[in-house]
């Protein structure tokens, strides 16, 4: 076996036992809004506040909140130096 078939054998296990999958059964929390979070909701409204109508702007600093929160989650996660993608390049 080769190893791109060897990353598709991988993925296609994990895929299938769930590992990573979102606990369907626990209910959504949702995050407490940053003072980051807001600041950068408010300079976000000031700017572009007339593109956007009353239901999106009350979204604004929870989606903000969940952006900074993904972005920290990948700076937590360290790769090793022979971490590689998980697709294969050919010209």
């Amino acid at each position: 076996m080769g190893p791109d078939q060897a990353r598709v054998t991988r993925a296609r296990d994990v895929a299938a036992s769930g590992a990573g999958a979102p606990d369907s059964t626990a209910a959504p929390q949702k995050p407490e809004i940053s003072e980051d979070a807001k600041a950068l909701a408010k300079i976000l409204e000031r700017r572009y506040g007339k593109f956007l109508d009353a239901k999106q702007i009350e979204k604004l600093p929870e989606e903000v909140e969940n952006r900074l929160q993904g972005g920290k989650r990948l700076r937590d996660s360290k790769l090793a130096n022979s971490d590689e993608p998980d697709f294969v390049f050919r010209a």
